[in-house]
């Protein structure tokens, strides 16, 4: 100030200046708090050293300049207060906005300054002193808290999940039996059934009267050891179950985080309540089921095989075992189809001869199962040449096609013991043949019944009573020789049976007309439906209440061929995104195996986000054929 060129300035030199102004520069500049003074109608800038840094890059064109040209872009929002200042009227204000641009970019500031009028001796006001501080900083920084809990706010409002706060409350001996509830979201009342947000300040037992003490043992241990539990528990003030953790906060406070897994629970009960019935079906119908390990020949088999192929329950068994065990003269064709499974990706099925291994009494098998290749099932792939060499006695050709597609590493199926079975229908057959060459005699075992009748009966009527009694027992005889057991039935009755257990809340919808089926047919669409339903219970749509299922069926004509073709097609909607699986398993192996068993069918898996769809078609004629009828002897081994 002082190297200015005052000799040019209106004001003139500073000797000549007003002793007032002269007085209020030197306690300006003596001054420790940032202020500025303003003098005159011209309103001539004067500003401290402590002012500086509010200046900025001004600092050089701050001194002999008036307020409202060195503060341009801000003396709008500070014109009225200067005004009323020269008028002679003070005033402050706190966190004061004022847009400008300090540093060549206008910016938002905050400022808390005063504007205080200086009187000459005769009281008139030749200026205004101001003394000001900037609050951005403090400004900003509130706005960012502010704006931070909101969105933390909401984001508590809005979570899904309920969160409690909680303090344990202790009694005068230290012991805990209660705790209070600090915080909580909209949530938890929703999941607690609490509607009234007074309870906040309360304890659990004065709100839910008898509580179970779980909940205060849990809390009382998640704080004296200070680490999180989690829990999967019943709530018995709602009846409900929940899924969560429970973390401390410091001192006697903790917080719950949990969820509704009602459903989950139930689901899982269901599954398993499944599983336990699955497994009983399997020891029931006499239904075995193995897994081969390709790249080490090791073989897992259940009670059910191991008992069929006559081996100690505590021997550890190899596929090498397995073939040992095939009647020699069923061998070679059982190597065969094993080897062409594994070579093309075939379905193995076949009836062969088996002579147990360590009991050596021959039974009768039928046998189905998959080969899974690299990337397919939860199996680690093993190289092609191993896996060939492991299989060198099954078929010496069979390394040569390994590569294409994968290796495979692992085979799966099921086995049936149907010894008795090929006996009751060798004796059927053996029935049937005899009666086929005994028909040119019926009429005349007939006519030996009506005779014999007529000629003991007292009268003519208890002779015709007698006479049509005696006809009908043969007749049932021989329905019992000439008939078999045959499990055909509708795909209405299938596909709803198959999915009763997960269609509680009558969500899945049927569509199509009343088609009979072959047993074995049936089968497979109860097997594919399950596995559907199943699925869709555990991720699909089924595992959400809004969820549906569309399962529809219906003939049409083959494009090629023009053969009529079975096609059904299963359609989810409403549940959750759907994710493609990273791996294939057996279920979807036993989808794609779908409903014909010489492959003619075709099988359509879409994992779209809005629903799994699944469309399978097979030849009319193949379905509808009862699949399941046991061949004469001659045909069993080897199967043809």
């Amino acid at each position: 100030m002082a190297a200015y060129n005052w000799a040019d300035h209106p004001l003139g030199l500073p000797q000549h200046w007003d002793p007032l102004l002269l007085a209020m520069v030197n306690t300006l500049l003596g001054s420790a708090e940032s202020s500025y003074l303003v003098w005159g109608e011209e309103m001539w800038f004067f500003s401290n050293d402590a002012y500086r840094p509010v200046l900025g890059p001004r600092v050089a064109d701050a001194v002999g300049t008036t307020l409202p040209m060195l503060w341009a872009d801000a003396w709008p929002a500070v014109r009225s207060m200067a005004g009323r200042a020269m008028a002679g009227e003070a005033s402050s204000v706190s966190d004061f906005h004022i847009r400008m641009a300090r540093y060549g970019v206008p910016e938002d500031t905050w400022w808390t300054f005063s504007y205080s009028p200086v009187r000459d001796a005769r009281g008139r006001v030749a200026g205004f002193l101001c003394i000001t501080n900037e609050t951005t900083g403090a400004v900003t920084t509130a706005a960012r808290l502010r704006s931070s809990e909101a969105q933390w706010q909401a984001l508590f409002d809005a979570l899904q999940e309920g969160l409690l706060v909680g303090e344990l409350i202790r009694g005068e001996d230290g012991r805990i039996d209660d705790f209070r509830l600090e915080e909580f979201n909209p949530a938890w009342q929703r999941l607690s059934g609490i509607e009234d947000r007074s309870v906040k300040g309360r304890t659990v037992r004065e709100v839910f009267g008898q509580v179970d003490s779980y909940w205060i043992d849990m809390a009382t241990q998640v704080v004296e050891r200070q680490a999180a539990q989690s829990f999967v528990r019943q709530f018995g003030a709602t009846g409900r179950s929940y899924d969560g953790v429970a973390q401390p906060l410091g001192g006697d406070r903790f917080v719950l985080v949990f969820s509704d897994v009602t459903d989950r629970v139930r689901s899982e009960q269901e599954r398993s309540d499944i599983e336990q019935r699955r497994r009983l079906a399997v020891e029931i119908g006499d239904v075995g089921l193995w897994d081969i390990d390709l790249s080490t020949g090791t073989l897992d088999w259940d009670r059910n095989t191991c008992l069929l192929f006559g081996s100690s329950e505590s021997s550890r068994p190899k596929l090498s075992d397995m073939i040992a065990a095939i009647h020699p003269g069923d061998r070679p064709e059982f190597e065969r189809r094993f080897a062409a499974a594994c070579d093309g990706g075939e379905v193995f099925e076949m009836k062969f001869r088996v002579i147990g291994l360590d009991d050596g009494i021959e039974r009768r098998a039928s046998m189905k199962g998959v080969s899974l290749r690299e990337g397919e099932g939860n199996g680690e792939g093993a190289g092609g040449g191993h896996s060939a060499g492991l299989l060198v006695g099954l078929h010496r050709d069979l390394s040569g096609g390994l590569h294409r597609g994968g290796a495979p590493v692992r085979f799966v199926g099921a086995v049936r013991d149907i010894t008795r079975r090929v006996r009751n229908e060798h004796r059927r057959a053996t029935l049937n043949n005899e009666l086929a060459h005994r028909m040119k005699n019926t009429l005349a075992v007939v006519s030996a019944i009506v005779s014999q009748t007529l000629r003991d009966a007292p009268d003519v009527e208890s002779g015709r009573l007698a006479t049509i009694a005696r006809i009908r027992a043969l007749s049932a005889a021989n329905d019992v020789v000439m008939t078999g057991h045959r499990n055909a039935a509708t795909i209405r009755s299938i596909v709803e049976g198959a999915a009763a257990v997960h269609d509680q809340g009558r969500r899945i919808m049927f569509d199509g007309p009343d088609l009979t089926i072959g047993a074995r047919s049936a089968l497979s669409l109860s097997l594919i439906v399950h596995e559907l339903a199943t699925n869709a219970g555990k991720y699909g749509a089924l595992s959400v209440p809004e969820g549906r299922v569309k399962l529809a069926w219906s003939v049409e004509q083959d494009g090629g061929s023009g053969a009529p073709m079975l096609s059904f097609h299963w359609a989810e909607s409403g549940g959750p995104p759907v994710r493609r699986p990273k791996s294939r398993g057996f279920g979807t192996e036993l989808l794609e195996m779908g409903l014909a068993d010489s492959g003619a069918g075709r099988v359509r898996i879409d994992y779209a986000v809005t629903g799994v769809q699944c469309h399978l078609t097979a030849p009319l004629a193949e379905v509808t054929n009862d699949g399941d009828a046991l061949p004469l002897p001659d045909e069993v081994a080897p199967d043809a």
